[in-house]
């Protein structure tokens, strides 16, 4: 039975000094406020991390500590006030300006000599988080305060780009001062791109792909609860990393992490996305590589995959305390062979449906004005559809949703969610009109309900894949770091 457990984005900054250790803890963004029937929400899929990292706060009383964290959840609110005393708590909803502050600040202390060199800055992050956006973005996104998401891979509603840390690892690099940097955010894999020689940063997936919360099981709850002074970032990393329950694919910034992202990450990823009903990786991936081309690219990666699988098979005996066997190797490798080509008939049924063409998108967009009678503020509400969705969309279910969510918004929350609904109304009758006018497309929706049903039964597979990656991944990790001399700003960052 498939585990129900949560995506998330986490970032959290701590500063940790002989002299002066600082923690700051931020993020919670991204949660709807409501539930479906208009009730407050009073929790957030961030909340077991954060009552974790506040257990390992109590063990660093030496800790001088700043927390802004999410804003409008009763509990999330009431984990804060359980750690966080009120000269802690430097805001009280997570938003752009007080962060940005907060950073200002730190960057000033480095520059006084306040924080100097040999002293420890980790930076943790808890919120939902963004795709890179294609703006020249060096990391990504995370969502703000009382902000709820609208897409898990753009967020929408309220952001802060997590390239505002660059300044500060620029300047800790500069003065020697170490910054570790725990991004636990969904495709925070992007944030990967903020490392320097003194910079350390963890993230809790690749750039490409969701990470969970809710759980100790996920790999950000297995990093929050084995936190313990005294060990380095990269053993917090590697432990946590060798037993997780989800799909995602932490990265760590050392010279051996590195080293093996480079030559797995891109082979791996879409052995690790499935298909999901609202927050779906698999379905746009097969769209967009449904050609005869990606599909030989496809069986050329798989080889290349499957040799990585053998020489890492081949090596582990030399290693002390190797958890990949042979007969693990031998699974790993029976389950990306049968993923890879059950992802190949699939590709092959999309092509045989003529999927190129659904991939057609259009805009559907509803003007309404807010503000007062004398200061009318124009505003545009547009939704974006492909053909695809146009015609497999059950609009009356998902109108039935929105019209009761109506019943709840006021003022221009309710002008722009009336502007949504009447999108969504455009988009199906423009459904209709492409049923008529292709003939084809009428028992098109049945056929790609049958496709679903395949990709259904993706995630046992991707989630036996990440398993068995966990093990070749700590053999591949180790093997790296034998031969790598290089600077370690992951080992050099002490808890």
């Amino acid at each position: 039975m498939k585990k129900k457990i949560f995506l998330t984005s986490t970032l959290f900054f701590i500063i940790n000094v002989h002299s002066a250790d600082y923690m700051f803890v931020l993020g919670g963004g991204g949660e709807p406020m409501t539930d479906k029937d208009g009730r407050p929400m009073r929790t957030t899929i961030f909340d077991t991390n954060l009552d974790n990292l506040g257990s390992y706060k109590k063990t660093r009383p030496d800790l001088n500590s700043k927390i802004i964290f999410n804003g409008g959840h009763a509990e999330t609110e009431g984990i804060v006030a359980k750690h966080f005393n009120s000269n802690e708590k430097i805001a009280p909803v997570f938003e752009k300006e007080p962060l940005l502050n907060q950073i200002a600040d730190y960057e000033a202390k480095i520059k006084s000599g306040q924080i100097k060199a040999g002293d420890k800055i980790l930076i943790y992050i808890d919120s939902h988080g963004a795709i890179r956006s294609n703006n020249g973005e060096l990391t990504h996104q995370i969502s703000l305060g009382k902000s709820p998401l609208k897409n898990y891979d753009k967020l929408g509603g309220n952001i802060v780009s997590l390239d505002t840390l660059k300044n500060l690892t620029d300047l800790a690099a500069k003065s020697g001062v170490k910054i570790g940097i725990l991004d636990f955010s969904c495709h925070s894999g992007n944030t990967i791109d903020l490392k320097n020689e003194n910079t350390c940063v963890i993230s809790s997936t690749g750039p490409n792909h969701y990470g969970y919360g809710g759980s100790e099981a996920t790999f950000g709850g297995q990093f929050v609860k084995k936190m313990q002074k005294g060990k380095s970032l990269e053993e917090v990393y590697l432990s946590a990393r060798s037993n997780f329950q989800d799909t995602s694919f932490p990265m760590i910034s050392s010279p051996a992490g590195l080293e093996v992202h480079n030559e797995l990450y891109n082979l791996i990823t879409p052995y690790l996305y499935y298909f999901d009903d609202t927050a779906d990786k698999l379905k746009p991936y097969v769209l967009k590589t449904a050609s005869s081309k990606d599909i030989c690219m496809d069986k050329r990666n798989f080889q290349e995959l499957e040799e990585i699988v053998n020489k890492v098979d081949s090596l582990s005996s030399f290693l002390k305390d190797s958890e990949f066997s042979s007969s693990t190797a031998k699974d790993l490798k029976s389950y990306l062979k049968t993923y890879q080509q059950y992802i190949e008939d699939i590709k092959k049924q999309q092509i045989a449906l003529g999927r190129e063409n659904l991939k057609k998108r259009e805009d559907f967009c509803t003007e309404y004005t807010i503000g007062t009678k004398t200061k009318p503020i124009k505003k545009k509400e547009c939704s974006n559809y492909s053909w695809d969705q146009m015609v497999s969309i059950d609009y009356d279910n998902i109108l039935k949703y929105f019209n009761e969510q109506l019943k709840f918004k006021k003022g221009n929350e309710h002008k722009e969610q009336l502007a949504t609904i009447q999108n969504i109304q455009k988009a199906k009758m423009r459904s209709l009109e492409l049923k008529a006018q292709y003939p084809d497309l009428k028992n098109l929706d049945t056929k790609l309900n049958e496709l679903a049903d395949k990709e259904k039964k993706t995630y046992d597979l991707a989630f036996k894949i990440s398993k068995g990656l966990q093990k070749m991944y700590g053999d591949m990790y180790a093997l790296k770091q034998a031969d790598s001399e290089k600077k370690n700003p992951c080992k050099d960052f002490i808890l």
